[in-house]
């Protein structure tokens, strides 16, 4: 059975095969043909990737504009500033649901399964890149909402809790053990359901909670989400719960221990247990993943000039480009290529991006959508005539420093434009064109 590429070092050897050369263990060999290998991979990587629009490194994100403003005394309620994202660092010792994003040897990685403990990340599943936003939102600066009742908490007079019939619940008294739902009014004056949010969020976008003093960072699960981030729901019976989903039950949050989970009541063993101590994330309002050990950092914008934030619509906003973008890519690219009677209908748009530094800007104050190339370090997500063109780009610039032969430059040179060529055929036969932008005259006539 042939051998695919599976490793950065599979591409370095074949780069040494096309020199003639002596294949390597790994770039840290004590050798000449690792170190050169090691000093360009990188480098003509990501030079290669950002060259052209490659299905396998595409990508999409939703970016929200940077609010900057910090409680002006003008508003009510206060504007919470936009954040920067920390991941947590990866650690052997934790257990990762997914969703869950990590820092590791400099590179974001987000669980697509869970992981157990000691799986590193950069070996594929249950590991992939993170490209997603950097930024982390403020969620509600509008809403502020108590957490779930909680058996064995101790709540004081005026302390409000939302019990396991979904409505809020405020203390009469000290209390400690009363289940506010069968506490007949002695302790808890019920209040009605709380406040539904207006905003709904996308799949991906991280927000924070800034009421709370150790605020929450929450990744949504599902676009359309208005749950509330930071709320356990109640368990149901009929409903059907997937592996790692949390619930409250009579009190006390119990997780899913395995998946198409219906009709089994919590007890903290068999199909529902406590969570895992390694656990660091965990599930909230089913479409909300906290973060537990990520934080956030301030974000002071000196850059770009002219820029407001988003709350203020008389100048252009600014956008903070997502984790690993290489380059722009079309957001529509079959807009228009059905028309009706030859008449360009639904033709693409032009964008008013600008983008600058690690920015762009735009006048629009909503979400949008960025489709870009990403910066794709993981061998088994790069297509093999991609691996191959690589390889023979990089056997270009070490051959001469290994073999000092200028006919074996002159060789592999034309292997290069040949290989890539072929990618490029292959990449754009399954992308197919991007219709261009629809032309101002036909535009204003039509």
């Amino acid at each position: 059975m042939p051998e695919p590429f599976t490793t950065n070092v599979d591409i370095a050897n074949r780069a040494l095969q096309h020199c003639g050369a002596t294949r390597i263990i790994s770039f840290q060999d004590d050798s000449k043909n690792a170190s050169s290998v090691a000093f360009c991979y990188d480098k003509l990587r990501v030079a290669e990737l950002r060259r052209n629009v490659w299905r396998f490194a595409t990508r999409k994100v939703i970016l929200r504009p940077i609010e900057t403003n910090i409680y002006p005394s003008t508003q009510v309620p206060p504007l919470a500033p936009t954040m920067i994202f920390v991941p947590a660092v990866w650690s052997a010792e934790n257990t990762y649901v997914i969703g869950s994003v990590v820092s590791y040897n400099g590179i974001l990685y987000q669980a697509n399964a869970s992981v157990t403990t000691g799986v590193t990340p950069g070996n594929g599943v249950p590991w992939e890149q993170y490209f997603g936003p950097i930024t982390v939102s403020c969620w509600s600066t509008t809403i502020t909402f108590p957490l779930n009742w909680l058996v064995g908490t101790v709540y004081v007079q005026g302390n409000q809790v939302i019990a396991e019939d979904g409505n809020v619940y405020t203390a009469t008294q000290t209390t400690v053990a009363n289940d506010p739902v069968t506490d007949g009014g002695v302790n808890w004056i019920e209040g009605g359901p709380p406040t539904a949010p207006t905003t709904s969020f996308f799949a991906g976008e991280l927000v924070y909670n800034p009421v709370a003093s150790n605020p929450g960072i929450y990744i949504s699960l599902q676009s359309g989400n208005t749950d509330l981030p930071g709320i356990w729901p109640a368990w149901v019976s009929t409903n059907i719960y997937k592996l790692n989903d949390q619930v409250i039950y009579q009190g006390v949050v119990y997780q899913s221990a395995q998946d198409m989970n219906v009709n089994n009541t919590p007890t903290g063993l068999g199909p529902w247990i406590f969570q895992p101590g390694s656990q660091t994330d965990f599930m909230t309002g089913l479409n909300w993943l906290q973060l537990g050990t990520a934080t956030v950092q301030s974000l002071t914008l000196v850059y770009p000039v002219g820029t407001g934030p988003a709350s203020q619509v008389s100048s252009r906003n600014v956008f903070m480009l997502p984790n690993g973008f290489l380059r722009q890519a079309p957001s529509d690219p079959k807009a228009g290529s059905q028309s009706y009677l030859g008449s360009p209908m639904g033709q693409l748009r032009y964008e008013d991006y600008e983008f600058e530094n690690n920015f762009f800007t735009s006048a629009t104050a909503n979400p949008v959508m960025l489709r870009f190339v990403a910066d794709i370090a993981d061998i088994l997500e790069m297509d093999p005539m991609f691996c191959e063109g690589l390889s023979a780009r990089i056997a270009t610039e070490i051959v001469e420093d290994l073999t000092q032969s200028e006919g074996k430059l002159q060789a592999i040179g034309a292997q290069y434009k040949e290989f890539m060529t072929e990618a490029r055929v292959v990449n754009g036969i399954e992308t197919g064109a991007t219709e261009p932008p629809m032309d101002d005259y036909l535009e204003c006539r039509l």
